[in-house]
């Protein structure tokens, strides 16, 4: 298949799964937290039935590219830069945008931005089919490493995530 359209449908297919959990959680004020490990299961079990369970060996050459671009004298690979510059372009988003400030007080507090007139849910949903697109990316980096599409590859990542939100101080209640 074209790497570029598969790229791209990869990337509609994050921001649609983004857009499907963020749904629940905007439109019907469900816990962000079950609906997203609820969300995950889900889209885990669709991935599995569509791999049969088993990795799929991506031999593209532009993976391979990819995954051979390494800056400073082969030291930094192209995804950390891509990972920066992702990184760099939502801080800017965040900051200094109105779109940016208004996700910062819906996210500070719903009932607030509520009580001001504003459409809190859009913003919720937005930011739900943005991490959907953010994940779609990483999908694919993930992909430059292992040269492969797996199911399970995240599978212990929420062991090593779970606790680092929690330390961080987000509120389990979204």
């Amino acid at each position: 298949m074209n790497f570029v359209l598969a790229f791209v449908t990869a990337l509609v297919l994050g921001c649609v799964c983004g857009a499907i959990t963020g749904f629940f959680v905007a439109n019907f004020r469900l816990s962000p937290f079950i609906v997203s490990m609820t969300m995950q299961l889900v889209y885990k079990g669709i991935a599995l039935t569509i791999t049969k369970s088993t990795p799929v060996a991506m031999t593209h050459p532009v993976l391979k590219a990819i995954y051979d671009i390494k800056l400073f004298g082969g030291m930094i690979p192209i995804t950390f830069v891509l990972f920066i510059v992702l990184a760099l372009l939502a801080e800017f988003i965040l900051r200094k945008t109105q779109f940016g400030r208004n996700m910062f007080l819906v996210g500070g507090n719903i009932n607030v931005s509520d009580n001001l007139g504003m459409k809190s849910s859009r913003y919720v949903w937005s930011a739900y089919i943005l991490q959907g697109l953010f994940a779609a990316i990483a999908g694919v980096v993930m992909m430059t490493r292992t040269f492969s599409a797996n199911g399970n590859i995240g599978a212990q990542s929420l062991l090593n995530v779970i606790p680092m939100v929690i330390v961080g101080g987000t509120s389990m209640a979204g």
